[in-house]
């Protein structure tokens, strides 16, 4: 499946479980964060390694 951004060029999606699966594991504590603390934790678990 493509994706057109407004120029009408070709940009690439970001597969669902790169995204959900990330998310969904953050939230599996059941504790109440915030949207702040659900992208440090699934940046510190998933993305810590990548070049900065």
């Amino acid at each position: 499946m493509d994706a057109f951004g407004a120029r009408g060029e070709n940009i690439e999606l970001t597969k669902v479980n790169e995204t959900f699966i990330p998310i969904i594991d953050a939230l599996k504590s059941n504790d109440i964060i915030s949207g702040r603390k659900l992208i440090e934790l699934v940046i510190e678990k998933y993305h810590s390694k990548l070049p900065t």
